[in-house]
This record gives C-alpha cells, sequence and structure tokens, in this order.
C-alpha cells in the first residue's frame, strides 16, 4: 500500500459495513484465507492504540469481522491503509502549561444503534491532559439501547470509570484535580444523571449504570453540556466529513499531516501519480499509431504476427499499449470485424514461465481441458498446426516485462515468438521490454528460424516533452498549481539523468508534499495562538489560508529540495558542508567555466573570486590563503590541482559535475543569484 493514493480521510461517510457481507461459499471462504485481514487490523490497531485516535472509529468497525471477512471488509481497512499513507506523520502534541491544576477533561458520545447487524450503540470517548490526548476509545455498549437519551447516559456512565482512574494517576504524580469535568452533548442524559428522577423511560436501565449519579453526588466528577460541534469524541462514533474530522483532531491537539483541501491538493496529487493513466500518451502519438496499425492490418487479414516493443523504464511503452488495446476494440466495433480476444500479462508475475503457454491455451479453448501428458506449449503448437485453428478466435498476446525471460528461461522467449511463425496461427503477440538490445541478443536467432518480429524502439523523454506531460496532467485543473520555472528545473535535471517519466511524475508530488508540510506547520502555529471563543473563527480562517497557500504555487526551492532527494551527489553533502569562502572559490570557479574554459589558473581564479566577495560584501583572502584553500578542495576530490613554482599559476580544473555545484549552493540566496 505504499504507493497507494492517499486518503482524506480513514472511513468514508457512506460506507457501510454488516456481517450479511460475510463469504457464505466455501469458494469464497478459501480466497480470503490468503489476504492477510487479521495482520493488518492487528498492525494498524498498534498505531492506533498509542498515538492515533483519528482511527479509533474506523479500526472499531473493521475488526469485528476479523472472524469471517470479505472483499468488501478488506477494501474498508485498504481505505485506512491509504488514509494512513497520506498522514503518515501525524502526532499528539505535549506543551508545557503554567497552570498545572486540573488537567484532565473528558468528552463522551454515542452513535445510537449505529451497529447494523446487532443494533447495539457505539460508546466513544477521549479524556485529554492539558488538551492533549491521552486515553481513547471507540466500543460497542454491552446491551441494546432503546433511545437515544439511554445510549448516551450508558456511555457516559461507562467512561465515568476512566475518568475517576485519570483522577487517581495525576494526584499520584502530585498533580492536583479537585474533579473531573466530562462534556456530553445530551442534554436528558446528562439531566439524568444528575437527578434522581423516576421515569417510565428510564426505570429500565440498570441499577448498575446510576454508578454515576453517585460519582457526580460526591463532586469527583462534573457532567457538562457541550455543542456537538465543539465535542471530539464525535469522531469516535461515525465517519465524518472532512473539514468536521480535521476540526475534531485540532480539538485533541493531533498535528493534521493530511491532505486538508479536498478539492485541490487530492485532485492535484491525484493527477500527478502513476497510476493515473491519461486517455492519451502524450508525445507517443507516432509509436501509439505505428503499433495500432500492425495490429489492424493482422486482426483485419486474421492472420498471426509479432512486434517487439522496448525502451528505458518510464519510456510510456505500457501506456501506450493499453490505450491501443482500447483503440482496437472500438475500431474492430466500427468496422463490423470481429475483435480478437485480449490477454494481457507480466512475466514478473508467473513463478512457472510455463504459465504463459497455458494462459494463451485456456483463452482459446476455455472449455477444453488441457491433456495433463503434454505441455501447454505442446498443446498451442498442435492448436496451430491444424486447419481446426481458423476457426479459433484471434487472440491479442500483450507480454510485459520480458526482460525476466531472459534471465529466467531463453528458450521459453524464443518459442513464444515462434507461436505467431506456425501454419495456422491466430496470435498477435506484442512483446514489451526494457532492454533496448534485446533485440540484437535474440532477433538473428528468430530471423534464422523465418521469425521477423517488427521493431519499435521508445526513446528517453526529453526536456521539452516532460514539461509537455506534465503541463498536460496539470491543465485540466482550474488553477496554477507548480511554477513554470519548477516545471523546467524538474524536467531539465530527469531528461539529463534518465528521461523516466514516473520519476518526474514521482518528484513532482514530492515537492507538492514539501508545500503541504508548510501548510500544516502554518496551521499549526495559528492553531497555537488562537483562544477562547476566538477558536472556531480560527479554524474557518486557517481554510481560506489554506486555498491561498496551495495558490502560492509549488516553488523551485521544493522541486529542487526534492531532486536533492531522487538524485543526491556524494559530492553535494561535501560542498554543503564546506566553509563559506571554499564556497565561494567554487561558485567563483563555476562562474568562470561556464565561458568554456576547462581549466584555469590560481591567479585567474581569484580574480573571479574578488568580483564574487565584493557583490557578497565579504572580505576576501589573500592568494596564498585561497591557495591553500585550493588545496584543501582537492585533497577532497572536488576540484585538482596542477604544479608550478609560483602559486598563481597553477592549473585548477574542477573534478565534480558544475550542476552538483549549482545544486549544492542554491539554498544559498547570494550564491543562487551569483550563478543565475
Amino acid at each position: 500500500m505504499y504507493e497507494s493514493k492517499p486518503a482524506a480521510i480513514p472511513m468514508p461517510q457512506h460506507l457501510k459495513l454488516s456481517r450479511d457481507q460475510s463469504p457464505t461459499t466455501e469458494e469464497e471462504k478459501e480466497n480470503m484465507l490468503h489476504i492477510p485481514y487479521a495482520s493488518g487490523v492487528g498492525s494498524v490497531m498498534y498505531g492506533m492504540v498509542c498515538s492515533r485516535p483519528d482511527l479509533s472509529y474506523s479500526m472499531s468497525v473493521v475488526s469485528r469481522y476479523m472472524a469471517n471477512p470479505s472483499e468488501t471488509h478488506w477494501h474498508a481497512l485498504k481505505g485506512v491503509l491509504k488514509y494512513l499513507n497520506g498522514s503518515a506523520n501525524i502526532g499528539l502534541l505535549f506543551e508545557k502549561q503554567n497552570d498545572p491544576e486540573n488537567p484532565i477533561a473528558g468528552y463522551v458520545e454515542s452513535d445510537f444503534a449505529g451497529n447494523i447487524d446487532t443494533r447495539k450503540s457505539l460508546s466513544g470517548f477521549t479524556f485529554t491532559m492539558y488538551g492533549t490526548a491521552v486515553s481513547w476509545k471507540a466500543t460497542l455498549q454491552s446491551v441494546v439501547a432503546l433511545s437515544t437519551t439511554e445510549s448516551e447516559y450508558i456511555a457516559l456512565s461507562e467512561k465515568i470509570k476512566e475518568a475517576l482512574w485519570l483522577k487517581g494517576m495525576v494526584s499520584e504524580l502530585g498533580i492536583p484535580q479537585d474533579k473531573v469535568v466530562v462534556h456530553c452533548d445530551n442534554q436528558s442524559a446528562i439531566h439524568l444523571s444528575k437527578h434522581q428522577v423516576y421515569h417510565e423511560r428510564s426505570k429500565h436501565i440498570d441499577v448498575k449504570l446510576h454508578f454515576v449519579k453517585d460519582v457526580t453526588s460526591k463532586g469527583e466528577v462534573q457532567v457538562k453540556k457541550i455543542d456537538t460541534k465543539d465535542n471530539p469524541a464525535d469522531m469516535m462514533t461515525k465517519p465524518l466529513p472532512l473539514a468536521k474530522f480535521v476540526h475534531c483532531m485540532n480539538l485533541v491537539k493531533a498535528m493534521v499531516d493530511i491532505l486538508v483541501d479536498v478539492e485541490q491538493l487530492r485532485v492535484v496529487n491525484e493527477a500527478l501519480h502513476v497510476s493515473t493513466a491519461p486517455k492519451i500518451a502524450v508525445c507517443r502519438e507516432n509509436e501509439q499509431s505505428m503499433i495500432l496499425d500492425f495490429c489492424k492490418k493482422y486482426v483485419k487479414q486474421e492472420k498471426a504476427g509479432s512486434m517487439y516493443i522496448s525502451g528505458c523504464p518510464g519510456t510510456g511503452k505500457s501506456l501506450s499499449v493499453e490505450i491501443v488495446k482500447e483503440t482496437l476494440v472500438n475500431w474492430a466495433n466500427e468496422e463490423q470485424i470481429q475483435p480478437p480476444d485480449i490477454l494481457s500479462m507480466n512475466c514478473m508475475f508467473h513463478a512457472q514461465t510455463t504459465e504463459i503457454f497455458s494462459k494463451v491455451f485456456r483463452k482459446h479453448c476455455p472449455q477444453k481441458e488441457p491433456k495433463f501428458s503434454k505441455l501447454p506449449l505442446q498443446l498451442l503448437h498442435d492448436l496451430y498446426s491444424q486447419k481446426l485453428a481458423l476457426d479459433v478466435k484471434t487472440i491479442l498476446v500483450i507480454v510485459d516485462e520480458l526482460d525476466y525471460l531472459i534471465t529466467q528461461d531463453r528458450t521459453m522467449l524464443q518459442d513464444l515468438f515462434m507461436l505467431t511463425t506456425l501454419p495456422f496461427s491466430r496470435c498477435i503477440l506484442l512483446g514489451i521490454a526494457n532492454a533496448i538490445d534485446l533485440a540484437n541478443r535474440f532477433m538473428p536467432k528468430l530471423r534464422c528460424l523465418n521469425c521477423k518480429p517488427a521493431v519499435i524502439t521508445f526513446r528517453s523523454y526529453s526536456k521539452d516533452q516532460i514539461i509537455k506531460i506534465l503541463k498536460d496532467r496539470l491543465r485540466a485543473l482550474a488553477y496554477t498549481v507548480v511554477q513554470p520555472q519548477a516545471i523546467e528545473l524538474c524536467a531539465g535535471r530527469v531528461a539529463a539523468a534518465s528521461g523516466d517519466m514516473r520519476k518526474a511524475l514521482s518528484i513532482c508530488r514530492s515537492a507538492i508534499g514539501m508545500l503541504e508540510d508548510e501548510v500544516r506547520e502554518s496551521i499549526h502555529s495559528e492553531n497555537l495562538s488562537s483562544t477562547g471563543n476566538n477558536g472556531n473563527q480560527q479554524k474557518s480562517a486557517d481554510f481560506d489560508w489554506l486555498t491561498s497557500q496551495v495558490n502560492n504555487l509549488v516553488r523551485i526551492d521544493h522541486v529542487a529540495a526534492a531532486l536533492s532527494k531522487t538524485f543526491k551527489s556524494p559530492a553535494v553533502d561535501t560542498i554543503q558542508s564546506l566553509p563559506q569562502h571554499q564556497q565561494i572559490i567554487l561558485c567563483s570557479a563555476v562562474k568562470l567555466f561556464r565561458a568554456g574554459k576547462k581549466d584555469t589558473t590560481v591567479g585567474e581564479l581569484n580574480k573571479f573570486y574578488r568580483d564574487v566577495c565584493k557583490t557578497t560584501s565579504i572580505p576576501p583572502v589573500s592568494i596564498m590563503e585561497l591557495s591553500s584553500m585550493c588545496r584543501v578542495l582537492g585533497d577532497q576530490g572536488i576540484i585538482e590541482l596542477g604544479q608550478s613554482r609560483e602559486e598563481n599559476k597553477r592549473r585548477v580544473a574542477l573534478k565534480v559535475d558544475s550542476a552538483d555545484i549549482a545544486f549544492a549552493l542554491r539554498g544559498v540566496l547570494f550564491f543562487c543569484n551569483c550563478l543565475q
């Protein structure tokens, strides 16, 4: 789930889980045995118990079905994991307090008849110490409540015990606590807890639940009314809309690190996610057209053929083939031609390479049981060698990650392409591989066997192509998200390194994550300054401020930091740790060598060094000290220093890439201005 799209909340409001969704047949139960449902629940439960009150409700729900989970329950648990993927840095903030008295406060809530299966109500509570959550729980009540008042009263009665325990704990720590204030949003339950009034609607409530009346009469606990919108325990009993969920988190000082603005940040991340497949393969129109024409030709002629598609990772091969696959079916229907059956496979997911031939045979003959005395390859040979194969529907076989077969079974790779040469073969094969030289390694032998696959090579994306693709993905948004200069920086660095579009998308999403961090920290600082009745107004202002922050754009410094994480050179760390004058020397060398020189003298470097010092109002060092610092840089492998009797005539050349120097010094403003 690490690569999954982050979710904004743990569980959507529309989701309803019940036992009726559990598997009933043996086949369904067998399928669920291979899914780590219990392990997933246990892992998330550990985090929830320790520091994540926001997971209480969702874990209370999904843990009910551990004995017999279904696919629906599993998808709900995966939704919680997606939420964790986008909120891994949420934590509870504990701050120093000037007033140490009465630190404990409680909040209670219940969801009347919330369990669909038993109609039991769900109790939820959270206790805070100096405003930060220290104890929380969401659990089903032991009896079925007959009214909302009874449900709230049961929840209140049960949680009073926790209040007394916490009161005793802080007293042992030497912190005075006269009485614990427990907040409840149900006025009837509060009256019932304070007054010994006999009423026909409350006489059936178990006597033990009136424990709360005894405790409140002694003054150990005080029950107070609180508005529902200000009750953080509300997130313990039901799925909430995003704004209310974030508000409840802020009430217990949970640092919010989720995608707060669902209309902007969520859409941006989805648009730039690797798994989001665009409708058209931008900058791959020619390759896509060639693949489509090839498939049309053989489908129309009802003949077999093969094509080898190669290219470096992240060059749009699989995406182009997926688009061709859909386009081909639509074309066949429009031309009133029978569309081919389509079989897509990835070699990395097959433990046995023979499974590929077995799947092809089963696609042709789904009703026919294969003879176990023959291998799947032999069965296909028999099928394609008889005229009866002409009655078989044409099949388009797409095999990705062919490189895997070279290391596992090279003969099998040859046999796969040779299927298209059999007399009555109805197989159109599209083989996709990341190795560009794979064709040169096995193609000559195939040609000797009269197998001549068409070959298409996907070249690495250029800087202009990466810019075009990124802008195309962001064009669907109604607002500007990334500065054009930041996109150019990302595209130029990725194009120079590999041309991998997936890496460019990952860098952009990382830069957006940095902007989110800035937003979160600012919201947190604003929350610390909000007090009293101004709190709600401040929360609303936070959301308005967040929207303006997204419109402030992902800047060059965000992308530069993301690039640093992805393409980090060992020299970058070394340069960033150098003293200031040594960094100025390297900055001067980069400026000097931009004119086309490969090396220079210490004397000439000294002139550029002094010019840079003047622009920054930093006193320069003498030429002897500069020469000494050059020797230090030479010992660290950053520059190469030649020999000469005169210090100012020693030759100097860079041993690291000037781009790494510029990248390392980008964080300092005057270096950034100097190198522009």
